[in-house]
């Protein structure tokens, strides 16, 4: 586990003087360059300044900070839900504005949510299917949901048992990165260690860029890196 500090010090050598990023940046799945969120109106204020930092695939990221840092900000805008005031963010290179934010999310991205935001309604595997064409099947016995309870309403189901359909979803698409949450905040210690053994074997195995939004040590203990983000948001200084 590493640690992540003003990990691209100076934005403006991060691209070429056409825009494109260096060639240090070429590997990094996502690349947030100079990226900053400023709220507009009566309460305006600045969340988020100047983060220069890159986020690489085949990689678990913990993304933590105290209350009020911007992680949420931060989440939104790495799942193009919103865009930055200022700097852009480039998958593979190219801003991810300029194929439009909903084609993005739609192939480009997949979000694991604390409250799993699965249809109660459905089965285990219409869960699934909605992430995209799929086997439902192979994915949710990847993360551990047994046979006999995938025909069931999710309402059936436990907290822990729920948070793995909900990454089962999101491994349905053709995603390069995965977003989580506080995927964990809900869960028993147990139940934790078995979802971050799910969100490792994403990026390990499978390659994904995965980045958690998280208030746990344990989940920090377990990345690959850790981004503190008030050590690299200008506006926390």
């Amino acid at each position: 586990m590493t640690y992540q500090g003003n990990k691209a010090s100076a934005c403006g050598g991060s691209t070429s003087a056409a825009g494109a990023p260096s060639p240090a940046h070429e590997e990094e799945t996502l690349l947030l360059d100079g990226v900053g969120y400023a709220y507009r109106g009566k309460d305006s204020h600045e969340v988020l300044s100047g983060i220069c930092t890159g986020f690489r695939e085949k990689t678990m990221y913990a993304v933590t900070g105290p209350s009020g840092s911007g992680k949420t900000t931060l989440l939104s805008l790495l799942a193009g839900l919103d865009a930055p005031t200022s700097g852009r963010i480039l998958l593979k290179g190219k801003d991810i504005r300029e194929g439009g934010l909903l084609a993005y999310r739609r192939d480009a991205m997949s979000l694991v949510f604390q409250s799993y935001n699965l249809i109660d309604y459905l089965t285990v595997r219409e869960n699934v299917l909605l992430g995209g064409p799929c086997d439902p099947d192979t994915l949710l016995t990847r993360v551990g949901i047994d046979a006999g309870l995938r025909g069931r309403s999710v309402l059936r189901l436990s907290g822990g048992q729920q948070q793995r359909v909900a990454i089962a979803r999101a491994l349905a698409g053709t995603s390069e990165v995965l977003l989580a949450d506080e995927p964990t905040g809900n869960l028993d210690e147990e139940t934790e260690a078995s979802i971050i053994d799910v969100l490792k074997r994403c990026a390990h195995e499978d390659g994904k860029c995965v980045i958690v939004v998280t208030h746990s040590s344990r989940v920090c203990a377990a990345a690959d890196e850790v981004v503190e983000l008030s050590r690299i948001n200008k506006a926390a200084s």
